[in-house]
This record gives C-alpha cells, sequence and structure tokens, in this order.
C-alpha cells in the first residue's frame, strides 16, 4: 500500500491548471453576416406578422362591440302603433326623470285571456302632459311608438318610446 504524502502537487494550483485557448475572434465571412442577418430578419418580420394579427384581432374585436353596443341601445328595433286607453302617467327615476304610463289596449277588451297592460316610456314633456289628463277616463287614443332592443337609464324603464299620439274615433 502506498502512502500519500504532502509533497505532491495539487492539480489545482495556479501552475497546474490548463490554459484555455484563448480564441482569436472570427473574422465573420460574408455568406455568414448574411445567414445571420436574414435568420434577424426573418425573426423581426415574424414579430411583425404577430403584432399586425394581435392588432386586427383587437380592431375588429372593438369594432364589434361598437357595433352591438349601438344596435342593442340605440337602434330602433320596431315601430308601431297601439290603440287603448291610457290607464296611468307617472313620473319616475331618482337621477333620470322620465314618464312612465300603462296602457289597456283594444285587444285586451276584445280578448279576455290578453289581460297585460302596454307599458310605455314617453319623452316629450307635452305629450306626458297630455297623456296624463287622459289617464283613466276612458278615452282612445293611438301611441305610435319605438321599441328598443335594451333599456338606457336616461330612455326609461321601458323599451318602447312613445313619440306621437293622436286621439282615436
Amino acid at each position: 500500500m502506498k502512502i500519500m504524502d504532502d509533497n505532491f502537487a495539487d492539480y489545482f494550483e495556479e501552475e497546474n491548471v490548463p490554459k484555455e485557448k484563448v480564441k482569436d475572434p472570427e473574422v465573420e465571412t460574408a455568406e455568414q453576416r448574411q445567414e445571420r442577418e436574414m435568420r434577424e430578419v426573418t425573426i423581426e418580420r415574424r414579430y411583425d406578422k404577430q403584432r399586425l394579427a394581435l392588432a386586427a384581432t383587437g380592431a375588429l374585436l372593438v369594432i364589434f362591440a361598437l357595433w352591438w353596443v349601438g344596435n342593442r341601445y340605440f337602434h330602433v328595433y320596431e315601430t308601431g302603433s297601439v290603440r287603448g286607453c291610457v290607464m296611468e302617467m307617472t313620473n319616475k327615476g331618482a337621477i333620470f326623470k322620465t314618464y312612465e304610463g300603462k296602457m289597456m289596449t283594444e285587444k285586451a277588451y276584445v280578448d279576455t285571456v290578453y289581460n297585460t297592460d302596454f307599458q310605455v316610456t314617453v319623452r316629450d314633456d307635452s305629450i306626458a302632459a297630455e297623456l296624463g289628463k287622459l289617464a283613466g277616463r276612458g278615452t282612445k287614443v293611438e301611441l305610435q311608438y319605438e321599441a328598443y332592443k335594451g333599456m338606457l337609464p336616461w330612455r326609461g324603464e321601458n323599451n318602447n318610446v312613445v313619440v306621437a299620439y293622436t286621439l282615436a274615433p
């Protein structure tokens, strides 16, 4: 058996550490430079395409959201007229005061199964005042209205908005 002594040269001492070859800076050939530039441009183009696709998707989502809001809340869905007696006209609202009314239609007179009231919102103060005077008297009126798909707080509690009225014969 061999006994180790402390006089051996340590491998990790400065003099015994193998020195790495210092590489000379490689001189890039024209072909290597062209390949490197092509890779960089290709990566940039890919990121540009991704950014463009993301921006186009975002723009389409914004356009769709604007169209949906406009179609739901500002586009007149239905126009029509209904005949009957105004039963009630009230001024409601905490912040946005609107005139809300109920009307018993002629269809409710004829068909006893159909007994729901036609509820309307009146924007014009003068029309609301005239209908308020006729409320509960049994005077037949014909209301021209516009119906929207969605309600807005300043437009009233109902989708049916009265734009004009006439006294029915």
